[in-house]
């Protein structure tokens, strides 16, 4: 069993889709242990020579290789396999110089998304501004925390020619996905629930999902909507149009409703970006179509099973290199509610934890 373990703390201002600065959470330590029988890797898509030179004094042949790993008949990676003492480090230089969230996350969005139409996801985005209403462009990689991750599992023993024998068919599992918010309370928002992770599978295109390791319930979230990013007790409107601002993806044209003709219900002390008064007179957006974000629930989190009795495995070792390919994507998702100011300066915790069978 190996673990991993995250710790951050809430800087900057989580209103990201009114400012351009960061808003960002930062990660204090990442840990991964290896068993004696699992081998795990980090893996690139091109040579990381840098990376190499920077761990020449400090490491041996039997604490961190590189292996070279046939992709396809005319791609090539390379993965990195590295002792579970040393792989702390190791993925933080590895994110240093792919730049990769090393110690922070900014507040983003995956989108108008689907499993059944990923082939045509524009990626993780930047999220709209007072300026830029639709789409601000594609998010920076150093937004997010990227584990493209390889393993291998061996029963320890040798072949005729004195090479390690790895293991067809072993299942890893995602035992464990746990968030805290350590600010979070009744009158304070649960930053950890804004936390999303797109699994991927490299050597298989286009079959990834996006789960919300919180929520039992799959979940299709708006990803469009009107917002107040001017931080006043109500929703932003435009007054030449007489309408209310229609930020973030939509399908089609923007849809509005009648005038409002009632006065304001909720006090400026408890609005937020997402909760505010719709302004009286104003033509308010109706958001019935306006685009999701198909998430999966967490039922891929569940305790190490046969697959027959309701356990579901995340990746297989398989082919002649007898490796398991998944890369990992964990992310705040910015349209989730509780990605507001209030969370500023939050600290948060995240374990995640694999099993092989």
């Amino acid at each position: 069993m190996f673990l991993f373990g995250v710790a951050g703390a809430g800087v900057g201002t989580f209103a990201w889709f009114s400012y351009n600065q960061t808003a960002s959470a930062e990660f204090s330590g990442t840990v991964i242990g290896v068993g004696n029988s699992v081998e795990i890797g980090i893996r690139s898509d091109e040579r990381l020579l840098e990376y190499e030179e920077h761990y020449e004094n400090d490491f041996d042949i039997q604490q961190m290789w590189m292996e070279e790993f046939e992709v396809s008949d005319t791609d090539t990676d390379y993965i990195y396999w590295v002792r579970s003492n040393y792989l702390k480090d190791v993925l933080a230089k590895y994110a240093e110089l792919t730049s990769h969230a090393t110690d922070q996350l900014t507040a983003i969005t995956a989108g108008s998304y689907s499993e059944a139409a990923q082939a045509s996801w524009e990626g993780f985005r930047k999220t709209p501004t007072t300026d830029d209403h639709i789409d601000t462009g594609e998010a920076d990689t150093d937004d997010y925390f990227y584990l493209p991750l390889a393993f291998r599992v061996t029963d320890n023993s040798k072949d005729d020619q004195g090479e390690t024998v790895y293991l067809d068919n072993q299942n890893i599992y995602l035992t464990a996905f746990s968030t805290t918010d350590n600010q979070a309370g009744a009158n304070s928002p649960d930053l950890g629930k804004a936390l999303r992770c797109k699994v991927d599978y490299p050597l298989a295109a286009d079959t990834g999902f996006i789960f919300d390791p919180n929520n039992d319930q799959a979940v299709n979230l708006k990803v469009g909507g009107p917002l107040n990013l001017n931080h006043d007790a109500y929703l932003d409107y435009d007054e030449a149009s007489n309408k209310e601002v229609a930020y973030g993806y939509f399908d089609g044209d923007f849809v509005y409703g009648e005038a409002v003709t009632a006065d304001p219900t909720i006090e400026y002390k408890d609005c937020n970006t997402f909760v505010a008064n719709h302004k009286k007179g104003i033509l308010p957006v109706d958001t019935t179509n306006a685009k999701t974000c198909q998430t999966r629930n967490n039922s891929l989190i569940n305790p190490i099973m046969d697959d027959d009795d309701g356990g579901q495995h995340l990746v297989t070792t398989g082919g002649d290199s007898k490796i398991a390919l998944v890369d990992l994507t964990v992310f705040l998702e910015g349209w989730d509610e509780n990605v507001i100011d209030q969370a500023l300066s939050h600290s948060f915790e995240v374990s995640i934890e694999f099993s092989v069978k």
